[in-house]
C-alpha cells in the first residue's frame, strides 16, 4: 500500500514539474513574440554612471525568434536569448557564442511593458545574476531601456 501511495505521489509530482516547464515555456514563447520588432535605445547605465544620448543615439535593436540583434553606427551583434519569465523579475540569459569557442552566456533580469523593455544584466559571462533595475560602481552591471519603433504608416 504504501509503495502505490509513494508512486502514485511520485507521478502527480513529476505529472505536475512537466505541467510547470510547458508552462514556462508558453510564456517565454509568448514573451519573445511581444519582443519581436525593431527596438531604440532609450538609456543606457554602466556601473552606476549614466551614459551620454548622443554616445548611443544610432543603436537599435531587433529581436527575430530567439535572437538578439543589436546594431551600432560602427557594428553589429548577435546573441541568443533565453528567457525565464516566472521569476520576479523576469530572468533572461544571452548567450554569446562565438564560432567554436565555448558559449558565454550572461545572465540577466528583464520587464517588459508595453513598448518598454528594460534589462539589467551582468557584462561578464558566468557572473551572479542582478537582482533589482539597478547599476552600481564596480558592479559590473548594465541596464539598458529599449522604446519600441513605430511602423511606418504607408
Amino acid at each position: 500500500m504504501r509503495i502505490c501511495l509513494g508512486l502514485a505521489f511520485a507521478f502527480c509530482l513529476t505529472s505536475h514539474a512537466g505541467e510547470i516547464t510547458q508552462n514556462r515555456s508558453d510564456s517565454a514563447q509568448e514573451d519573445l513574440q511581444k519582443l519581436a520588432g525593431t527596438w531604440k535605445m532609450e538609456s543606457l547605465e554602466i556601473e552606476g554612471k549614466q551614459i551620454e544620448r548622443d554616445r548611443f543615439s544610432a543603436t537599435k535593436l531587433t529581436v527575430r525568434g530567439d535572437k538578439y540583434i543589436v546594431k551600432t553606427a560602427k557594428s553589429e551583434y548577435q546573441v541568443t536569448l533565453r528567457l525565464d519569465p516566472s521569476g520576479k523579475p523576469k530572468e533572461i540569459d544571452m548567450d554569446f557564442a562565438n564560432g567554436n569557442e565555448p558559449s558565454k552566456v550572461s545572465k540577466g533580469i528583464y520587464d517588459l511593458d508595453g513598448d518598454q523593455f528594460r534589462l539589467c544584466r551582468a557584462q561578464a559571462a558566468g557572473a551572479a545574476r542582478p537582482t533589482e533595475f539597478a547599476t552600481k560602481p564596480d558592479s559590473g552591471l548594465f541596464l539598458v531601456v529599449w522604446k519600441r519603433e513605430k511602423a511606418a504608416v504607408r
